[in-house]
């Protein structure tokens, strides 16, 4: 018999056995060097999958419905060429992001791609379209800000479509954001969506906001503790748990892991493209007003949570009754 949602102290073991179990992958020599670093994040997507099903948990990749007439292998193949296609086209040509890409993130990219066209294929995405487009917009947010800020269309702060050795920038932003979003996006889905939004947040119909922001905390402690040896996900933990948060309200709302696996792949692709742009002048990342513009966006969300669905949490109402 299928369960919706595993119950609360269960999702809270397996969240800090997870910690545990990515830093130990990362420590183990030999997983490591077979898969690479990313051997943390792959952790994840195999301990989150096989522990939603062991308990006879639905993986939650797709909403329940409205379903399409049919599945199509031509929808899932036609979103397989649209992702190759914009890795092909931004060809970043930058070593600061084709090393980051391991045998780890290799067989997570092309397994997210196909979970993306499978998805696609079987549940329309008319409804969502919205929450799409807002998680988009929030995502941008913060990278336009950074751009901004570092005078790319006045003083040249940016390597914005071309290397430029002479300046000091590592690469082209376009070029590395082109290549990143999609790599994101697609890797995420089975992993970090997976793990901290579907398994420890739960149903979105169904999901509260203390188990929102306990999800955006958790992670945050995974950043700091392995994700900081992962270069892919080496980011300040502050900046993790905004993201965190915000994914998760939009995964909520949205009632789709796409729309916040696109806001992940969004976020993380601007964030490394800035600094893969930025020339030696450059400020470092992240700026000031790039944390101010993602926390307002953060803000913006969880306000936009609370009005709907309230900050009470039910399991803890019923403890107090009990």
């Amino acid at each position: 018999m299928w369960q919706r949602d595993l119950p609360y102290w269960a999702r809270g073991l397996i969240g800090g056995l997870l910690v545990i179990a990515s830093w130990w992958a990362l420590s183990a020599g030999v997983a490591r060097s077979a898969v690479g670093v990313s051997v943390a994040v792959v952790v994840l997507g195999i301990v989150s999958a096989s522990s939603l099903r062991g308990m006879h948990v639905p993986l939650g990749l797709w909403p329940d419905g409205p379903w399409r007439p049919r599945f199509s292998v031509g929808v899932v193949v036609l979103v397989a060429v649209v992702f190759s296609a914009l890795m092909v086209i931004a060809d970043p040509r930058s070593e600061d992001v084709l090393r980051q890409v391991d045998r780890g993130v290799f067989f997570l990219t092309v397994t997210g791609v196909v979970c993306w066209g499978v998805v696609w294929s079987l549940v329309r995405q008319r409804g969502v379209a919205g929450w799409l487009g807002m998680a988009t917009a929030a995502g941008l947010a913060p990278f336009i800000v950074g751009l901004l800020e570092s005078g790319a269309a006045v003083d040249g702060g940016l390597c914005l479509f071309g290397h430029d050795a002479a300046r000091g920038c590592a690469g082209s932003t376009m070029r590395a954001i082109g290549f990143l979003l999609p790599t994101y996006a697609a890797m995420s889905l089975i992993t970090i969506e997976l793990t901290f939004r579907r398994l420890l947040i739960g149903t979105p119909a169904y999901a509260e906001t203390p188990t929102v922001i306990a999800s955006g905390l958790l992670f945050a402690a995974w950043t700091a503790l392995v994700g900081v040896d992962v270069p892919l996900f080496a980011v300040p933990w502050w900046t993790a748990l905004l993201g965190a948060l915000s994914a998760g309200v939009l995964y909520v709302l949205g009632g789709s892991l796409l729309v916040s696996s696109l806001f992940t792949g969004l976020l993380y692709a601007g964030y490394f493209s800035l600094g893969v742009g930025a020339t030696e002048e450059a400020a470092a990342m992240p700026s000031p007003a790039y944390t101010v513009a993602l926390a307002l966006v953060t803000l913006a969300l969880v306000g936009l949570l609370i009005r709907q669905r309230g900050f009470r949490s039910r399991a803890l109402a019923f403890l107090r009754r009990g």
